[in-house]
């Protein structure tokens, strides 16, 4: 028997055509992306308008899918964090030489992510598997350390066009939020850095990051700071003119979310890829995916705010950060 799950949203154009393989907890998997159009209007006839890719495995029995849904899961997981997209299951059909055995179909809202850069580090027309098989194993530790899926959900968000630089600013305010409250609580208040203040919800270093001092108050910069110099990042010193940016950027994004007088879309757009590669640099920090010669930033090394490689004062920054009207 023969198990085929199709998968709605992701980077169908870079890859198209395009078969690689793949184990994941005893499971060998193959990856398909569809070859055209032709192809995607024959699904479409299903109902599978925005099929991009198709799983394939071998299985025992039509009662297989309870027991490799949650592989399936990790799988669209990691191809949505590749992609900057969202992937999701559209449908999963268990055939037995060649005869439908059993089909279900799934709510499926996908976004395929329309300012994303392929797979990061590689160039196209390389294999899009090596991610996959580098993050598989690691998945689980890494969404021990912070809300993987809320995350991807989020950055997908931010990545489509669907709702204006100004809601693309919030909803990164909010990803770096999201990391700020899980590197706290999963990671901070275990290992007894940090310790509770006199206000309610108020919290005080006890190993503070680099210029920092005992008893100052944890804030957004100085933990994530913190969580880049655990990482091994080089540019979490506070002298980096990235952090005060950082800051402002932030609350700006929160406070005032609308466009800087100042400032053109085109300004406040760059801001937000530079927010959006950062993040990026932290999600891929936690996969160690410079291990395998991978790059932290989607965009190449000249674009990278953090790394593990360089010294952050050698790396160019990013022109909003080094423009005259945007300077420090």
């Amino acid at each position: 028997m023969k198990l085929i799950v199709d998968l709605c949203g992701g980077p169908m154009k870079y890859w198209s055509g395009q078969e690689t393989s793949f184990g994941h907890r005893g499971v060998r998997w193959t990856l398909t992306w569809w070859t055209g159009d032709a192809e995607r209007k024959a699904l479409a006839k299903h109902g599978l308008y925005a099929a991009t890719c198709r799983l394939a495995t071998e299985v025992e029995d039509a009662d297989s899918w309870n027991a490799l849904r949650a592989n399936v899961d990790d799988i669209c997981l990691c191809l949505s964090i590749m992609s900057r997209g969202t992937v999701k299951k559209a449908r999963y059909v268990i055939t037995e030489s060649d005869k439908r055995v059993q089909e279900r179909w799934f709510a499926c809202v996908s976004m395929a992510g329309f300012t994303m850069q392929p797979q990061p580090h590689r160039e196209r027309g390389t294999d899009p598997g090596d991610f996959i098989r580098w993050a598989l194993p690691r998945l689980h530790i890494v969404q021990q350390r912070v809300r993987l899926p809320l995350l991807s959900h989020l950055l997908a968000t931010a990545n489509s066009d669907g709702g204006g630089i100004e809601a693309t600013r919030v909803i990164l305010a909010s990803c770096l939020e999201v990391i700020r409250h899980d590197y706290l609580t999963r990671t901070l208040i275990p290992e007894g850095a940090v310790r509770r203040g006199e206000q309610p919800n108020q919290w005080k270093w006890t190993s503070p990051p680099e210029g920092l001092a005992a008893d100052d108050t944890v804030g957004l910069a100085s933990t994530h700071r913190h969580l880049a110099t655990s990482l091994r990042l080089r540019g979490s010193a506070k002298a980096n003119p990235f952090w005060s940016w950082f800051r402002k950027w932030r609350n700006d994004a929160l406070h005032d979310p609308g466009i800087n007088d100042q400032q053109t879309p085109r300004d406040e757009f760059n801001a937000a890829m530079v927010i959006l590669d950062y993040i990026d640099a932290l999600v891929f920090a936690l996969f160690d995916w410079d291990e395998a010669k991978g790059c932290l930033s989607r965009h190449g090394p000249g674009h990278r705010v953090l790394s593990r490689t360089t010294d952050w004062r050698a790396v160019p920054q990013p022109p909003i950060l080094s423009s005259e009207k945007n300077a420090l």
